[in-house]
């Protein structure tokens, strides 16, 4: 299994919807910067595994899907506790079990979709299993700075997500 997610673009505050309590969260959030990532053709988001060279992703569902958990399943990586990922967009329809065995992860792979593969296992490393969801939080966050460094309801928002998401098993 392989994830890769690189951008050189920014996203301003200016640029996503007007914050609204009782309404928006950190999902929203995520879905409008996706929506601005993939409309701006500055980003590549790859996913490949289970014997299939090229997932059928995109970023404004696929990796906004991926996202809405990433923060936690990273500390559950670090801890070394099992946890899952799940790509529920029509289409994909998969869940990615992850296993830690030793200084290993079984990653299995189970989808409903044709066009990814279903039931298929791989095996990852510790290092490279963290390497790899580091590297994709990493880019998004990097997309997001301009917002995190703002005075924007929008910043409490993401802030939140990333130190909530990330205390559950730290």
């Amino acid at each position: 299994m392989h994830i890769r997610f690189q951008s050189s673009r920014k996203i301003e505050t200016s640029e996503i919807p007007d914050y609204v309590p009782d309404m928006d969260n950190y999902l929203a959030l995520i879905h409008y910067v996706c929506d601005i990532l993939q409309e701006s053709g500055q980003c590549r988001f790859e996913f490949s595994g289970f014997g299939k060279a090229s997932w059928p992703l995109d970023i404004a569902t696929d990796l906004a899907t991926l996202l809405e958990d990433l923060p936690n399943a990273l500390s559950h990586c670090k801890s070394g506790s099992d946890f899952s990922l799940e790509l529920y967009e029509q289409g994909v329809e998969a869940r990615l079990e992850f296993v830690r065995n030793g200084a290993y992860w079984r990653v299995s792979c189970y989808s409903s979709s044709e066009v990814i593969p279903n039931n298929e296992h791989e095996q990852l490393s510790g290092d490279q299993l963290l390497s790899q969801l580091t590297s994709l939080l990493d880019g998004f966050v990097g997309c997001i700075e301009p917002i995190l460094d703002s005075a924007s309801p929008w910043a409490d928002v993401a802030w939140a997500w990333l130190r909530a998401k990330s205390a559950r098993s730290g």
